[in-house]
């Protein structure tokens, strides 16, 4: 039987749940240092796969598993553990692709050899990117995103190294990291995101639940698995909180058929994000 496998592809970029297939059965206890190139709209870091010269990858606390494109497979010929279908929420299309094991591998100075991974095309146009990499990779260990030092430090859970104050438990069926917010005293989760280049995005049909400065005015369509969602830009009128944010009066897309709040990369990338994915929770700080 083909598996299908939903993938979250937040406001443009993948952020998905692949469950099982994100991670090998024992949990990694690989640390190091993983470079980021902040410059684009996402973070990305640098996969090297045997000796081969690194590629660009996206490094995305959005995704639940890690996606790498057809062409990586078969340049490194990554073989095939079996058939998956991929797919959006909301959309009735579905991509095929397949799960592989990595060969040694590395995510800048990490060890990720033996990590799974799902290999397919998202349909999305991904110049000069040859997937997109999960936090999921390093079950045993804290992972780090030190994002205004352009960085991710994968350490071992020891006592001393998890953060100080409580941690938000990952919301939902998903493997996914998020957060409480309030956005002008409507209280509830959102993901956390990396892997989307926008700030707070909400589904279209909460509209009705904020009083908005203005009229919503047509968006740039978001890009997803299986096609395009319409989507409408608008001004929150009041207060976002967002872990150490304050925002006053900020702009929001809204999206169609989106099942989930999400924070992007624009609004975390000044911040310091720890996921410890297997106990699924995560810390939301500011940058020391």
């Amino acid at each position: 039987m083909i598996r299908r496998w939903m993938l979250f592809l937040g406001a443009a970029i993948v952020a998905a749940t692949i469950g099982a297939v994100a991670a090998r059965d024992e949990p990694a206890q690989t640390g190091g240092i993983i470079a980021l190139d902040m410059s684009g709209p996402r973070p990305t870091a640098q996969l090297s796969i045997f000796d081969s010269a690194p590629v660009k990858v996206i490094f995305d606390t959005g995704a639940g598993g890690s996606v790498l494109t057809s062409a990586l497979g078969r340049r490194h010929n990554l073989p095939d553990q079996g058939d998956v279908q991929i797919a959006s929420p909301g959309s009735e299309s579905t991509i095929p692709a397949y799960i592989t094991t990595l060969p040694r591998a590395r995510l800048g100075e990490a060890d990720i050899s033996g990590q799974r991974a799902v290999v397919g095309d998202l349909g999305i146009p991904l110049d000069g990117i040859s997937g997109v990499m999960s936090p999921n990779l390093f079950r045993g260990s804290l992972v780090r995103f030190e994002l205004k030092a352009s960085r991710v430090v994968v350490v071992p859970k020891r006592v001393a190294a998890i953060p100080a104050g409580a941690a938000s438990a990952y919301h939902g069926d998903h493997p996914l990291p998020s957060i409480e917010v309030d956005i002008a005293g409507v209280r509830m989760y959102a993901h956390l995101d990396t892997g989307s280049g926008r700030g707070l995005s909400l589904p279209l049909e909460m509209v009705q639940r904020f009083k908005l400065k203005g009229p919503l005015v047509p968006g740039k369509p978001v890009k997803m698995a299986g096609g395009e969602r319409d989507a409408f830009d608008g001004r929150i009128d009041g207060v976002v909180v967002i872990g150490p944010l304050r925002l006053i009066d900020p702009e929001v897309t809204f999206i169609a058929r989106f099942t989930y709040a999400n924070v992007g990369f624009s609004l975390l990338k000044g911040l310091t994000v720890v996921l410890d994915p297997a106990e699924r929770r995560s810390w939301v700080m500011e940058a020391e």
